[in-house]
Order: C-alpha cells, then structure tokens, then sequence
C-alpha cells in the first residue's frame, strides 16, 4: 500500500475528515488532497513537504516520524505500528473546538520553527507578531544555489503590465507584458524591477513561490533583488498553507 493510500485508510478509519484536519493544522485542502493521492509534487516541496506531512500525521493521530522516514526513503515502511501516542481528532473536538482551542496551535507553532530552522535563524516565539517584513540581514540568500551560482527570478503574468527590468546592470525589458507571459531571468549580482500593475505578476526565486511584500495597488519602482535579500520575499509555511501566492497553470 503506498504512503498516501494508507494516510488515506487511517483517516477514514477513524471518521475523519479532510476538513477537520485543514481546520487544525490550517493546511489548505488542495495539499491535503495531493498528501492521500501520492501527489507530493504538488506540494511546495522540501521541508515543507515533510511539515504538512507531519502534520497531518498529529492531526489524524499517527506516528509522524515513521510516515516522514517513509517519505524520504521514497515510501519503505521501515515500522509496523502507525499510531503514534497522540489521540486523533475525536467528533466532538472536531464539532466543537471551543473547550480545546489550543489543538492547532501544534502544528502551526510547529510549521513556524521548521521555516525557522530552514532558515538558519532562531524560530519565532508563539507570542511574536508575524514576520511580513523582515530585515534583508535577517534572512539568508536562497538555499539551493552555491557561491557563484545564479540568481533565478521567474515571472508570470495574468493580466498586462508595464515593465522595466534590469539584469546586472543592464536593462532586458522596456515593455508592457501581455497576459499568460512566462519570463525567466538570472543574475550573477542583481536584478531591479520597476512593474506598473505587479498584481498582475506572480513572482518565483530559486523556483520557489514568493512574494513582493509591498502594496499591489501601487506600481513597484526599481525593487532591487540580490543573492543577499532574495529569501525575505519567499513565502512563509503559513502562507503557503493558506494558498497564498499559488503558481498557475504556467509552472515557472
């Protein structure tokens, strides 16, 4: 039986729902689907695979490490017993979670110290505000490239809009960007973006989802993004988990 069928049987077995985990651990349904259908590629991959993972795992009441160990030696089953000593969601914690609101906040503290420790930074505290702006000194460039290697940024557009991008330097495009354009750039030091409608224009670094993080009712002007500060404009497990910045058809 491979990894997603039994995930799938377990939770069955035990009358719960897909909706009963989205409502604890705050992973979207689509990620969930794709956990039960063998689908990993589907998900934003790396450790956040094994996040969602192993929170689905403590939601339904399974031995998370055991389906991780599986995951990463490509579905063996190096264990028998999959019931970890956490109790699944029961009915009537999942009808009514007011007299035990604290069942999500595992797996989301949880989601918050793996981006942390992908990071190399000290994971945030449960009382700390969300991080939606940090400092370029906090975060690290990008994990996947070696020293030397490229800077890879990909746009692609649902709407039109003007652009104006600069790679090391030197200017690459100077026109307005027509719906469904798939763009791709890479940089040895930089590359500074001026778009006049950038809610038109989902963004990638390294191949991974991102995120502007200014206002998109405004155009950005000459946003510079370098090896140094890429990793400030990925996106959080939380808001990959919530959907946010979800590619389109058009994979970049």
């Amino acid at each position: 039986m491979s990894l997603g069928s039994e995930l799938r049987d377990q939770r069955q077995s035990r009358n719960i729902s897909l909706d009963q985990i989205q409502a604890s651990t705050k992973i979207s349904i689509r990620f969930l689907e794709a956990i039960e259908a063998d689908q990993f590629d589907r998900l934003p991959g790396g450790v956040f695979n094994r996040g969602f993972l192993r929170g689905y795992c403590e939601a339904v009441g399974l031995d998370a490490e055991r389906f991780v160990r599986r995951y990463d030696t490509g579905g063996d089953d190096p264990a028998a017993d999959p019931v970890s000593a956490h109790p699944p969601i029961s009915q009537p914690q999942a009808a009514g979670r007011r007299d035990r609101p604290w069942r999500w906040l595992g797996p989301a503290l949880g989601a918050t110290a793996l981006f942390g420790w992908w990071l190399g930074a000290r994971p945030p505290t449960p009382t700390a505000p969300p991080d939606s702006s940090p400092p370029a000194a906090a975060r690290p460039a990008p994990a996947a490239p070696a020293a030397g290697a490229k800077l890879q940024i990909g746009l692609q557009t649902q709407g039109e809009s003007w652009a104006e991008i600069h790679v090391d330097g030197e200017r690459r495009i100077y026109r307005i960007l027509q719906p469904e354009e798939t763009l791709k750039l890479e940089a040895d030091r930089q590359v500074r973006l001026t778009l006049g409608n950038p809610a038109a224009v989902a963004l990638r670094l390294q191949g991974e989802p991102a995120s502007w993080r200014q206002p998109l009712s405004r155009p950005i002007h000459a946003l510079t993004i370098t090896p140094e500060n890429a990793a400030q404009f990925l996106l959080t497990p939380q808001e990959l988990a919530a959907g946010a910045g979800e590619p389109s058809d058009g994979q970049l």
